[in-house]
């Protein structure tokens, strides 16, 4: 049966309402009257109306988009938010770095900072690449006063020369791959050798073909760098000697060397030995004085200077020990000393802390020597841990932190403080605590007869100076029960060092150095497939996701042909 001819549709203009005759197969015509085009049924007419309209869309919807680029630039310019994707936060600076750049930020100083590179392996580039992205770091927080370069040396000699013009640095001490710091405003500079960045695994360290993970130090060693060259005058500490303390230089593990090497080389503090009997003085230039585990007599007359330097507003702090191996009278030897401190509000007991047991009433000493009733990582009897801290700024950000102590003496607040003093205490034992007197060497210890816990074993004191001179020097003194948290191979385990830390940074009234800087673990991040794993993987890339978008594609091709 032959094909029947298809009747020409007619359709009515809604514009002018003018017939409008289609062809045969179309589905729209264009009206003779007013122009306009005429469709079929769900059909749209574009009369000159309909055409501004949409142009009028279009040019809202322009405007729109531009006024709202213009507006998140606006707001990301004045409220700048940046967010650490990575997962072990590599990129967040610590509350001590900001601390540092929000004062250098109130004091308008400036830092430029030369990262001055040579190439190396793949590892090393990962360490500069992390380096630069810090850096970046500090100038968006120091608001543009912290400067970054990164200087290429490798045959170019002109470079060199342009660092040295604006460091004030010698050529020939100009190294590659080594970190410059200058301060304009002081005139000082610093250079920080590339291995001091990062600490490496046991396995094969920075370099060779095996992926290995290491420790990036770069925050740690970039904040330094900028504190010690801000710095107009750096802080001296002098540490008592002559009495039997723990000494500087004595690299044994009842030494501070280890000490010592951090409080120069991280909180760029100088450290200098002073013996009160040679002296007769406390140096001008002390900003403060130590005393770490005396154990002999103070002369009246080092007594005496003491007395006048606190009276003058002086900084003190002093460690004590109680080593229950020395004898009575080696205890005895400083109680002059804790005489002077009780004169300021402050008790150290004659005894040793020990973290005992609710239900255990009595202990023998024997039982004590072998260990028990310690808590955490605690080692023994008379070691504890630290989880109780006071509400001063020394400790506050220690809070959620265990600082582990050794044998330790109580300190505490005396139950009278003169008038002008203030005393806080530190940090505490656990309830289940209890003191125990050094008198007791033999026999059982009774528990209900010892001091119970919680027990102070730090303290801090503080007193202005007469006259209300605001300006004038406060007087400030830091007592701690454990000395030994300081010797080679203890310092820095298990927070107690961040403890002294916090302490001198309150006594020489830096604030910003209350907090620590713990290095970023680095590792290359690994997917082990079996291999049944990795062939579903190539079966889903190869087959599967390509597969799918074809049918899509097939499906769509369909629907509109309907």
């Amino acid at each position: 049966m032959a094909d029947q001819p298809v009747a020409p549709a007619t359709l009515t203009c809604s514009q002018c309402s003018t017939p409008v005759t289609l062809a045969a197969g179309e589905t729209s015509a264009r009206c003779p009257a007013c122009g306009a085009i005429a469709r079929t049924a769900g059909g749209t007419h574009f009369g000159l109306g309909w055409r501004f309209a949409i142009a009028g869309n279009v040019l809202f919807l322009l405007l729109a988009g531009f006024s709202l680029v213009v507006a998140m630039n606006w707001l990301a310019n004045k409220y700048f938010i940046r967010r650490d994707a990575t997962f072990k936060k590599a990129y967040t600076l610590s509350d001590h770095s900001k601390s540092l750049l929000g004062k250098i930020a109130d004091d308008k100083v400036k830092v430029k900072v030369f990262f001055l590179s040579g190439g190396g392996d793949q590892r090393t580039m990962e360490v500069v690449k992390h380096t630069l992205d810090l850096l970046e770091e500090y100038k968006l927080i120091s608001g543009g006063l912290i400067e970054y370069e990164e200087r290429s040396l490798f045959g170019n000699p002109r470079a060199i020369l342009e660092v040295c013009d604006v460091t004030k640095v010698k050529p020939e001490d100009v190294e590659e791959n080594e970190v410059l710091f200058y301060c304009e405003s002081t005139q000082k500079n610093k250079a920080v050798k590339f291995n001091e960045l990062y600490e490496s695994d046991s396995q094969g360290g920075m370099g060779g073909d095996e992926a290995s993970s290491y420790k990036f130090k770069g925050e740690s060693i970039l904040t330094s760098g900028i504190q010690e060259v801000t710095e107009a005058q750096k802080t001296t500490l002098y540490f008592v000697t002559g009495h039997g303390e723990y000494r500087l230089q004595e690299f044994e593990t009842s030494g501070l060397s280890d000490f010592d090497r951090q409080l120069k080389t991280k909180e760029n503090y100088d450290t200098k030995e002073l013996n009160l009997a040679g002296e007769g003085k406390v140096p001008s230039d002390a900003s403060a004085i130590l005393i770490v585990r005396p154990r002999t007599k103070f002369a009246p007359s080092e007594l005496e200077t003491l007395r006048k330097y606190l009276d003058g507003g002086g900084r003190m702090m002093i460690l004590f020990n109680s080593n229950r191996e020395e004898s009575e009278k080696a205890q005895q030897e400083v109680d002059d000393l804790i005489t002077l401190l009780g004169t300021w509000g402050v008790e150290v007991g004659k005894d040793y802390a020990y973290e005992g047991d609710e239900e255990r009433t009595t202990i023998s000493v024997g039982q004590l020597n072998q260990g028990g009733g310690a808590i955490g990582e605690s080692t023994g009897p008379m070691n504890f841990n630290i989880v109780e801290y006071g509400w001063s700024d020394i400790v506050r950000k220690l809070n959620g932190t265990a600082t582990w102590f050794m044998i330790s003496r109580s300190v505490s607040k005396a139950k009278q403080v003169p008038e002008g003093i203030t005393v806080e205490e530190l940090a505490k034992t656990s309830k289940q605590s209890v003191a125990i007197p050094d008198t007791l060497r033999s026999g059982r210890i009774e528990m209900d007869k010892c001091k119970r816990g919680p027990i102070s074993v730090a303290v801090s004191v503080e007193k202005a100076t007469p006259g209300g001179d605001k300006n004038a020097p406060k007087t400030r003194i830091i007592v701690i029960g454990d000395a030994d948290s300081l010797v080679n191979g203890a310092n820095q385990q298990f927070g107690r060092n961040q403890l002294v830390v916090n302490s001198l940074a309150w006594l020489v009234d830096k604030a910003y150095l209350m907090s620590g800087i713990d290095p970023v673990e680095q590792s290359d991040p690994k997917l082990n497939l079996s291999k049944d794993a990795k062939n579903k993987v190539g079966a889903i890339a190869l087959i599967a996701m390509p597969g799918t978008f074809i049918l899509l594609a097939v499906a769509t091709w369909f629907m509109r042909r309907k």
